[in-house]
């Protein structure tokens, strides 16, 4: 479970670093709350990149 937590209406796009550690990119989330994997909706995984976006 990734802590991610961002408001609505953002976009999430995440780098996988290596198996345990994930480099995130975009300049509205915080590492604050839980990750709800039900308010995102996968746009885009593409080998180790992933790409989310918050309604």
């Amino acid at each position: 479970m990734h802590t991610i937590n961002t408001k609505e209406n953002t976009t999430l796009i995440a780098l996988k670093h290596n198996a345990f550690t994930w480099i995130y990119m975009t300049s509205t989330w915080t590492l604050q709350g839980t990750y709800e994997q039900t308010t995102w909706q996968l746009a885009n995984k593409h080998n180790n990149l992933i790409i989310y976006h918050h309604y």
